[in-house]
């Protein structure tokens, strides 16, 4: 896209935002079921332990993901792929990013009850 540079590109500014969402989420990390923010799967709210672990967890991952999303959208933009192929990895990045997240967190609380 004509105009775009690399810190308009949807992975740049995903890890910002994953970034930043972690970082306040492990800042300043929610004290009780809330419907603003936190991470909320049935798994986490089982318990006020579970919910204390995942959203620290969570927060963390979410730091890792968005400072691999903002390294990957970094050199993206410096790539040979068409427009539509650039955009749909993209989408992939987001999407995986967001799957990483939730699988790791779900684990961990997972292995967490199991010791």
């Amino acid at each position: 896209m004509e105009g775009f540079t690399p810190f308009f590109e949807v992975p740049f500014l995903g890890g910002i935002v994953f970034a930043l969402l972690g970082i306040v989420q492990m800042v300043f990390p929610p004290k009780n079921s809330n419907a603003v923010y936190g991470y909320r799967t049935s798994a986490s709210m089982q318990s006020q332990e579970n919910w204390d672990f995942a959203q620290k967890y969570s927060g963390r991952k979410l730091l890792t993901a968005g400072i691999i999303l903002l390294l990957i959208g970094g050199f993206l933009d410096l790539s040979a792929l068409q427009d539509v192929a650039k955009r749909l990895v993209e989408l992939g990045l987001v999407l995986g990013a967001v799957f990483f997240v939730l699988v790791t967190t779900e684990n961990a609380l997972k292995n967490k009850k199991k010791s």
